[in-house]
């Protein structure tokens, strides 16, 4: 992890308190610290089980944000307990917390936003689409007999099944916080099950993310199956900076950008 950072140019950054104050007693029986969650946080829609954000940024970056309403709980819950190389979970919590997160209806109709939006005007979730309701907590920590050039002492994953635009308008927009990076990775458009097309930089997503009064990420993850030669341009053209790219061993690529 911290190997990755210095490719991609990013310094490891101080773990914040409040993550390394935590314990396994107070993730159950404290309020969630969603205002400390969503701070410098990295947001994910239409994460799946990916990995590589938390594998190139954990240590800049302390609290991982996914969401996806296509992934099945248990399938989230297996892939949490394997875990990340050198780090055992502090704790996992499920949390009874999803209408508190999101307390609108949900998913959304047409109805509920702009009635000017093409996309919204024909917004359908159909029921296969839509696999579990849930919300889980986890925390790694290192292994000790791992060293800290490994990787941070720490990291938080919030994930949580829900709607992408949904949640970035009604938490990151509620609590006025803005995300210090974004992924958007193979987001599964068309056949996928997503309503819209999170690459598109003129669709109702990124026009949300960069018009938002509060800020804009500092930095862009845009990838997905296939090589380099599909993703040598940035799916939103603000972030122009190529840090570095990323191939897994299932030809995926990702690349890291920045302003």
């Amino acid at each position: 992890m911290i190997e990755e950072l210095e490719k991609l140019g990013l310094e490891e950054l101080e773990m914040p308190s409040w993550l390394k104050e935590l314990t396994p007693e107070s993730m159950v029986n404290d309020p969630l610290p969603l205002t400390d969650l969503l701070e410098n946080s990295l947001y994910y829609p239409s994460a799946g089980s990916d990995g590589t954000p938390i594998r190139y940024l954990a240590g800049n970056i302390y609290s991982f944000f996914y969401v996806d309403y296509c992934m099945k709980q248990e399938k989230i819950i297996n892939d949490i307990k394997k875990g990340c190389k050198g780090y055992d979970l502090l704790a996992m919590h499920s949390l009874p917390a999803h209408e508190e997160l999101l307390p609108e209806k949900w998913p959304p109709t047409a109805s509920d936003r702009d009635p000017h939006s093409k996309e919204y005007s024909s917004l359908t979730f159909e029921s296969w689409m839509v696999k579990d309701r849930f919300c889980i907590w986890a925390v790694f920590q290192r292994r000790a007999d791992f060293p800290s050039s490994h990787g941070p002492e720490r990291f938080s994953l919030l994930y949580l099944s829900a709607e992408g635009l949904t949640v970035f308008t009604e938490i990151y927009g509620k609590y006025k916080k803005v995300p210090k990076a974004i992924a958007v990775i193979q987001p599964g458009h068309g056949f996928g099950g997503n309503w819209t097309n999170f690459q598109d930089p003129q669709a109702i997503f990124p026009q949300t993310v960069m018009s938002n009064p509060d800020g804009q990420p500092e930095m862009l993850l845009h990838g997905g199956i296939g090589g380099i030669r599909f993703y040598r341009e940035p799916c939103w053209p603000s972030y122009n900076k190529l840090r570095g790219f990323h191939m897994s061993k299932s030809y995926t690529t990702v690349g890291f950008w920045t302003k």
